[in-house]
């Protein structure tokens, strides 16, 4: 994908969906959210983005999904694997978007 195709596309996504609500960025908490609703799907619930350091999320989780669909108890060690991972995909990021 070069870099205008992707442009475009954050542009439309922009344009799909109204920003309801955000809690922006804070150095103190390292998280950032904002609540959406897609424009063009009618009677659209309205979803939760959030980005930010996984050691907040996962500490704030009691559930997680397995690869099968089944919700799991969240654990000290599963927490620990999760940020482990986080930890692994940032020492190597990716090369470029394709």
């Amino acid at each position: 994908m070069t870099h205008n195709t992707l442009f475009l596309v954050v542009g439309h996504l922009r344009q799909s969906f109204e920003r309801l609500s955000e809690v922006p960025f804070s150095s103190e908490t390292k998280w950032m959210a904002v609540q959406c609703v897609d424009r063009t799907v009618t009677d659209a619930v309205p979803l939760f983005y959030a980005k930010g350091a996984t050691e907040v999320f996962v500490n704030r989780c009691g559930t997680y999904y397995l690869n099968n669909g089944t919700l799991a108890a969240m654990s000290d060690d599963v927490r620990l694997q999760f940020c482990e991972v986080a930890r692994e995909v940032r020492a190597h990021p990716a090369t470029g978007i394709s």
